[in-house]
């Protein structure tokens, strides 16, 4: 053996014991490392089952925080989404309401219970934001003006039918020249289906600012109604024609006069002349050459000829006449019919069958 080699030479005792020390350290790694995995992934189910707990039973501010939580890792979880929507309702949180029921239908955008828990949470919306403009308004007397159209203004955007109508109209006292506000009357009106009045809004919106998309959109869905409306007024006949009509008219168009007297026509037919000749009379004064109006005029103001209500009696007869005398007529017997010929028999011959005696 070559000097110092014992010095080098390895102890298989000792390398196995080594290797078997490096083996055992990587086992309990392992171990260690897989009842780590295996404790995240029960504790993570359990963490997830309590945000939903929370979101659908818990107090309104933590059922917002579980229901975000739970929507970060499913944002089509419908349910999370409704649940979270009441808890910000609750809270009077109505515009966020709304953001997560608008984004909810921009992930699920078929789902009928969000379509329906949007539209009351806008109406929610527009309801919180009236009270607040009241409010305003009674807290700041010395801007009454400025808080009034504020008020109407929001009310005439978010009602409905003649509410809508009657704040609109007050708004544009305040505000005549705005823009938005002439758009929102065209909508108030083409709502309670007065399509020609809306026409005029939506035309004077667009006076105001050429390039208001919505006006120039509703000027187009009215001008459609209007064509429908007068068709059906002068295409049609009593009351619902009447109602047409009057909802076609527009104050100064060149068509109000042929509608006053298609008016006049249908007030006549329903029975109603006093009506019908102001119709007429209407019609004269927005276009006095108007031949078909002066006519109808003239003949419903022709006098009318007077009905003789006593009887026509018989001519007197001349004295000296002789009366008549009335025929007697004698009743007449009444007449037998004439007896048929019976076939002569002899009684001292019997009878036999088909034999004629």
């Amino acid at each position: 053996m070559a000097p110092g080699t014992e010095r080098h030479r390895v102890d298989p005792r000792a390398a196995r014991a080594r290797v078997l020390r490096r083996g055992i350290t990587a086992r309990v790694c392992l171990w260690v490392v897989a009842i780590g995995v295996s404790g995240g992934s029960v504790a993570a189910p359990e963490s997830e089952r309590a945000d939903r707990e929370a979101c659908q039973s818990g107090p309104a501010e933590a059922a917002v925080v579980a229901c975000r939580r739970v929507l970060e890792h499913g944002p089509t979880d419908v349910e999370a989404r409704l649940a979270m929507a009441d808890a910000l309702t609750r809270l009077g949180r109505h515009q966020e309401a709304v953001d997560v029921l608008r984004h909810g239908l921009d992930v699920s955008p078929r789902d009928g219970r969000l379509q329906r828990r949007l539209q009351l949470a806008e109406s929610n919306l527009r309801e919180q934001k009236s009270i607040e403009a009241r409010n305003a308004l009674a807290q700041a007397p010395s801007a009454r003006p400025e808080v009034t159209l504020q008020l109407e203004r929001v009310r005439c955007t978010s009602l409905a039918g003649e509410q809508a109508l009657r704040a609109c109209e007050k708004a544009l006292q305040l505000a005549p020249d705005d823009a938005s506000l002439h758009r929102a009357k065209g909508d108030a009106l083409l709502a309670v289906e007065r399509s020609g009045p809306a026409m005029l809004a939506y035309r004077e919106s667009l006076r105001l600012d050429p390039t208001h998309r919505a006006a120039a959109q509703g000027l187009e869905r009215a001008q459609s109604k209007q064509k429908e409306t007068l068709g059906e007024c002068r295409g049609t006949s009593g009351e619902s024609a009447l109602k047409a009509c009057d909802r076609a008219r527009i104050a100064g168009s060149p068509d109000e006069a042929a509608i006053q007297v298609r008016r006049g026509e249908l007030l006549l037919e329903l029975g109603r002349p006093t009506q019908a000749e102001q119709a007429f009379e209407a019609a004269l004064k927005l276009d006095p050459a108007n031949a078909q109006a002066s006519a109808k005029l003239a003949a419903l103001r022709q006098p009318k000829e007077p009905v003789s209500s006593v009887a026509t009696l018989p001519a007197p007869k001349p004295e000296g006449a002789a009366p008549a005398v009335a025929q007697q007529v004698r009743p007449q017997p009444p007449q037998m019919p004439p007896k048929a010929d019976a076939p002569r028999r002899y009684s001292n011959v019997p009878a036999v069958v088909g034999v004629t005696h």
